[in-house]
């Protein structure tokens, strides 16, 4: 009669071990885990060697597990399933409920430290008096960049939307010389 020793144990093995409590089974983190998914997960260990398998810290369902898979196979257990917030279907030019309301009033003073930062940071960068954060052609600016925000996906960049230095020069000089030849005109025509 020879005696057969088992050398891999599957998933259905590993089960029953676990629901035994059985002393040679022991479940760890594993040290290079970096998703959060972890805190519902750990790896399990048969006589202190790791097993391409992990259990569920709530249901101590096994399931199949290797790090080339990552982390999928959490994803699709059914007790983070109801964990997982499902990604928003909104279409990107859609607004959703959320944006229509202020942040919550704890996040005004964050937001607003942000903005004096950048305040600060603009008037240092470009030599400009503190002044310049309350002029008229700068809050204009301000608001038109948050009107385009809310009504643009937020993934657009700032350096698309702001036009070139040469195109603001040109802005300013058209009507300029646009006034400039009217009045010459005027001028031309009196004098005839």
């Amino acid at each position: 009669m020879s005696s057969t020793v088992r050398k891999e144990f599957s998933k259905h093995d590993f089960q029953k071990l676990i629901l035994s409590n059985d002393s040679s089974i022991s479940l760890s983190k594993p040290a290079n885990a970096r998703s959060d998914l972890w805190s519902n997960f750990s790896q399990l260990y048969y006589s202190g060697v790791a097993q391409n398998y992990i259990v569920c810290n709530d249901c101590r369902n096994v399931l199949k597990w290797t790090s080339k898979t990552g982390t999928k196979v959490m994803k699709n257990h059914s007790c983070t399933k109801k964990l997982i917030p499902k990604p928003s279907t909104t279409p990107s030019r859609q607004r959703t409920i959320s944006s229509y309301m202020p942040p919550a009033q704890e996040n005004y003073s964050t937001i607003k430290d942000h903005i004096v930062e950048s305040c600060v940071e603009f008037c240092a960068r470009d030599n400009k008096p503190f002044e310049t954060i309350a002029s008229e052609g700068l809050m204009n600016l301000a608001k038109q960049l948050m009107n385009a925000s809310a009504l643009i996906d937020t993934g657009f960049s700032l350096n698309e939307l702001l036009p070139h230095p040469t195109t603001v020069n040109t802005k300013v000089f058209i009507p300029d010389i646009c006034v400039s030849l009217y009045y010459l005109s005027l001028i031309i025509a009196s004098a005839a």
